[in-house]
Parts: structure tokens; C-alpha cells; sequence
């Protein structure tokens, strides 16, 4: 005897995970990491990477749901689901850490889960590349005096604080080199 009661639910929810996940994929990355590391600065960062984690976490909650819609809430339907929320949640925690955030006294970020969070005062930039020529958006290159180096791109949340950004490293006597072609 089949159960098409608990499998319709499980298509419902297949179904709103498919139209929810491109408008929260939109929203979410830069709202989760904005209220758990954005409380200490002015601009949280989220780089391209995060929204591709995002988006394979939705994935495979979808693929959770769908598992258990098409096998038929069977035993081995149940384990493979469990495994793919797992995972999602794996994706899904890794992406909330994948950050930079810019604040009136330093520069942090974390580029992974298993990088641990680095935090730089504006004094330890050495210089700042400013790269205009590329077709996509302008790209920032911090260069920090112990060497290590981050990149991000601007797009249209950090250009509002392109400002901001280019007067801190002018307080501070940084370096900055803008590349327009």
C-alpha cells in the first residue's frame, strides 16, 4: 500500500524549496552575515563563494525532499534524506562563514570554515590595488604587512562605500593604486 498522503507533502515542500531558494539565495547570505558579524562594523562583505555554498545547501535540501518523495518514504529513502540535510546543513554553515567586514577601527575576515578569523587595523594595510580595467566589477586588492593578501569584488553594496573605504586609507596614509585600463 502506498502512502501518496506523506509523499504529497514532500512534493509541496519540493515545490516551495524550488521558488523560495532563488529569492532567499538573493537575501539570506548578506542577512545572516550582516547580524552575525556585522554588528561590530560599518559593511559585511559577502564574496561570490558564499552564494555558491547558499545554492548547493539549497540543493540538497531540495534533493532531501525529492529523495523522499520519489522512493516512497522507505527506509533507505529516509537514511539518503537525512545524509542530504546533513549535508545541506554543512553547506549552509560553511557559507555563514565566509565574510569581510570593514569597521572604523580594522579589516576581518574568514574565508572558510576551517580558516580562522583574521583581523587587520587599518594600519597594517600596506597597500590597496584598485582595479577599474576588469569587464566585470572593479576588484579591491588589500596587501597587508605580514604579506598575506585578500581580494573582493564591488558590486553595487560596496560601491556605496567606496568612499568610506578610500577615506580610512587616506587617514591612514595607505597606498592606494587605481588601474583604469
Amino acid at each position: 500500500m502506498y502512502n501518496y498522503e506523506a509523499r504529497h507533502i514532500f512534493l509541496v515542500i519540493m515545490i516551495v524549496i524550488l521558488i523560495m531558494s532563488p529569492l532567499l539565495l538573493l537575501t539570506m547570505p548578506t542577512f545572516i552575515a550582516s547580524n552575525m558579524h556585522g554588528m561590530q562594523g560599518w559593511v559585511v562583505f559577502v564574496p561570490g563563494k558564499a552564494y555558491l555554498l547558499y545554492a548547493f545547501g539549497f540543493l540538497f535540501l531540495f534533493g532531501s525532499a525529492f529523495i523522499l518523495f520519489i522512493l516512497d518514504l522507505s527506509k533507505v529513502a529516509k537514511i539518503s534524506s537525512i545524509v542530504a540535510l546533513l549535508i545541506s546543513v554543512a553547506f549552509f554553515v560553511s557559507a555563514a562563514q565566509n565574510y569581510t567586514l570593514f569597521a572604523d577601527d580594522s579589516i576581518a575576515f574568514r574565508e572558510s570554515i576551517w580558516t580562522d578569523r583574521q583581523s587587520y587595523a587599518w594600519d597594517e594595510v600596506e597597500i590597496v590595488k584598485f582595479d577599474l580595467s576588469v569587464t566585470s566589477f572593479p576588484k579591491y586588492e588589500f596587501r597587508f604587512k605580514d604579506g598575506k593578501e585578500i581580494a573582493l569584488q564591488e558590486n553595487g553594496y560596496i560601491r556605496v562605500f567606496r568612499s568610506g573605504i578610500e577615506g580610512k586609507l587616506k587617514e591612514h596614509r595607505i597606498e592606494f593604486v587605481k588601474k583604469y585600463y
